[in-house]
């Protein structure tokens, strides 16, 4: 099991003491997009800060940790401030085709994992082109945790991965228990099981042949991309990544959604020892 006790002191931010007399300055920043540009928010800490890339979960949420609903926890922005009081700069952004970077392409659902690597890509190199740093940490939460891992073997230059909230099973597994999880689901566990096997297959599903209460989370627009988002196994990418890496984990088991913790196949930990820089 991964042991990530020496990386990152940044997420420490309850034991840490604040930096002194910072006034961290935010603005807006854009980076090369597929058809528009890509949109987000820069809080600068301060010349050659380290810079931290912050990228949301799933589904419509934006750059500060919103979603749609009304409850509205800010969760994203209030890290990058955090992080800012301890002397650490952040961008936070808004996936492609969605919210400011809805001119990046026309279809939101239209998207890959591979899709959002390559934002990751592009963020990185203007992050760096702009603020002179070295090598920029990725931070991810949730299904944002699974794109900064897919991003660790591409993307250049990365000084290591943060990941909030991880999925510690491929996202079928998860979104297997989730769905038995629910009350009723019992009654309609043969439909959930067959439409997940057919997607982690590469089949898609006729939703007028499910219960309605399952329809609109298997609804056509969104199947390709559950399709593409079932090939990746976060164990294996962790473990196949050998720079520095911080799991947060909520609870008092430390586990993701699905009550499983992140394991690598060969129960390595995690070596070496890092502190936050740039």
């Amino acid at each position: 099991m991964y042991r990530f006790r020496h990386y990152l002191l940044l997420l420490g931010l309850l034991t840490l003491p604040p930096s002194t007399a910072l006034a961290a300055r935010e603005s807006s920043v854009e980076a090369p997009g597929p058809q528009g540009v890509l949109a987000g928010t820069f809080l600068d800490a301060g010349t050659k800060k380290p810079v931290v890339l912050l990228i949301p979960g799933s589904g419509a949420t934006d750059r500060n940790g919103n979603t749609l609903s009304q409850i509205r926890p800010g969760t994203l922005r209030l890290l990058a401030e955090g992080l800012a009081e301890h002397g650490i700069s952040s961008v936070r952004i808004d996936k492609r085709g969605m919210f400011g970077s809805a001119r990046a392409i026309p279809d939101a659902n239209n998207v890959t994992i591979h899709d959002y690597v390559t934002d990751v890509q592009s963020w990185i190199s203007t992050i760096q082109h702009q603020t002179g740093v070295s090598c920029v940490w990725v931070a991810g939460h949730s299904e944002g945790a699974l794109v900064a891992l897919a991003s660790a073997s591409s993307v250049k230059p990365l000084c290591g991965l943060i990941l909030l909230s991880a999925q510690g099973r491929p996202p079928g597994e998860v979104l297997r228990s989730q769905l038995h999880a629910e009350p009723g689901a019992q009654v309609i566990q043969p439909q959930i099981d067959g439409a997940i096997d057919d997607l982690e297959a590469g089949k898609t599903v006729d939703p007028q042949t499910l219960h309605p209460g399952l329809r609109l989370m298997f609804r056509p627009a969104v199947q390709h991309y559950l399709i593409d988002e079932m090939h990746y196994d976060p164990v294996k990418l962790a473990a196949a990544y050998q720079g520095p890496m911080l799991l947060v984990q909520g609870g008092a088991g430390h586990t993701d959604q699905s009550g499983s913790r992140l394991r690598s196949p060969q129960g390595r930990s995690a070596k070496g020892r890092r502190t936050l820089s740039s």
